[in-house]
């Protein structure tokens, strides 16, 4: 009971891994043609821009050289909006390149290291197997040397059997009955054969197709 009230372990935080940076598109790209942008910036460029310049015209209140400053004015304005969405366009492209090709090596990277992962799965999956047939095979050989074991021991047990059935057969019991009369004989015998020439007295039943005598089991 003490043991099922303790509390369950305290479970660490763990760190996350930072967000992979992904690079993003560029956002408020103009959108406008380059050849636009490249004709205009070449007028702007040009000895015709110094001729709208002189030929703009003069307004009331105005003194001589203001409409040509203004009209420059205007041009250096429109030249560096047009730098301006030349640099972002160009960004936007250089920007784009590179997702594609971050995204390529991620999805290479990723596509590596699933063959990978599969590879060492696949590498487990076999040593399972190879373990699982080794194990089904020391089963087989068990339950196999089982068999055989049993088949010895039942060969020993009836040929165990069949010995004290022969010799059941061939046994002369002495039982309560005949017991004085039996060892009378055999008594008797003994001392007619231990005075032979050998030294040795002999059994009546060595040597001879004899009944073999026993003592009775049964002393109920």
């Amino acid at each position: 009971r003490e043991f099922a009230e303790l509390p369950p372990p305290r479970r660490v935080p763990k760190v996350r891994p930072p967000p992979r940076k992904v690079l993003t598109s560029v956002t408020g790209v103009p959108q406008v043609s380059p050849e636009v942008l490249q004709r205009r910036l070449e007028f702007l460029l040009s000895p015709r821009a110094v001729q709208q310049q002189v030929e703009a015209p003069l307004r009331p209140g105005q003194w001589p050289a203001q409409p040509e400053l203004e009209v420059w004015r205007q041009q250096m304005l429109e030249v560096r909006k047009i730098y301006r969405a030349q640099y972002l366009q160009k960004l936007a492209e250089v920007t784009e390149e590179e997702r594609i090709k971050q995204e390529e090596i991620r999805l290479a990277d990723r596509a590596e290291r699933y063959e990978r992962k599969q590879k060492i799965m696949q590498k487990i999956g076999e040593d399972k197997k190879r373990q699982a047939i080794l194990m089904d095979r020391k089963r087989i050989e068990r339950k196999v040397n089982e068999a055989i074991e049993m088949a010895r021991k039942s060969k020993e047990k009836r040929r165990r059997l069949f010995w004290l059935r022969t010799a059941d057969a061939a046994a002369d019991y002495i039982n309560k009955a005949n017991v004085d009369e039996r060892l009378v004989a055999d008594s008797s015998e003994t001392d007619r054969t231990a005075g032979e020439p050998g030294g040795y007295a002999q059994l009546p039943h060595v040597g001879k197709k004899t009944r073999v005598r026993l003592f009775d089991r049964n002393v109920s």
